[in-house]
């Protein structure tokens, strides 16, 4: 009788180890979520932005009649600064729909409180397959290289402009 309870106290620890192991890994799993959507949402900021003030600047230099030889000067450092801000962008929005797909992907690799309480009771889970397991690695490196990337055309948008900035000064 008591190995009986003893079983039950053992699986009831069991139990409640996995739901306290999956909250937690849940809760990190948010976390990350947020942090990787809030990013995004950066990068399409600081490049729509910075879209957005040039063509209010270029605006602002063409309707003046005395700068006209300058913007004539830096019109082409702006539209390669427009251009590297588009990139920028349109990767961005690329990073979104990658990170919608690695998050989707993770909500088949993840094992729920179940599957861990399985694992503890010494019952044979069933394995995911390869490709489930890869496609959340695949997408998380896409997402990652798409929001540097993105970042790194913004800063040339930024220094291409400071350039033509530079010209025009002289």
């Amino acid at each position: 009788m008591s190995d009986e309870k003893g079983t039950e106290i053992q699986h009831e620890r069991s139990l409640k180890y996995a739901e306290f192991a999956h909250a937690e890994h849940m809760e990190s799993f948010k976390a990350v979520k947020e942090f990787g959507a809030a990013t995004v949402k950066y990068l399409v900021t600081i490049n729509g932005g910075g879209i957005l003030a040039l063509f209010a600047f270029s605006g602002n230099i063409a309707s003046k009649t005395d700068t006209a030889i300058a913007f004539a000067k830096i019109a082409p450092f702006i539209y390669t600064a427009i251009l590297d801000f588009s990139f920028g962008l349109s990767l961005a929005v690329f990073t979104s729909g990658i990170a919608y797909i690695n998050f989707n992907a993770l909500t088949n690799v993840v094992p729920a409180s179940g599957d861990l309480f399985q694992w503890l009771n010494g019952t044979k889970v069933p394995e995911k397959s390869y490709m489930f397991r890869s496609i959340p690695t695949l997408t998380m490196w896409l997402a990652i290289i798409g929001s540097l990337v993105s970042l790194a055309f913004f800063l040339c948008g930024c220094y291409t402009l400071y350039q033509g900035l530079e010209s025009a000064s002289r």
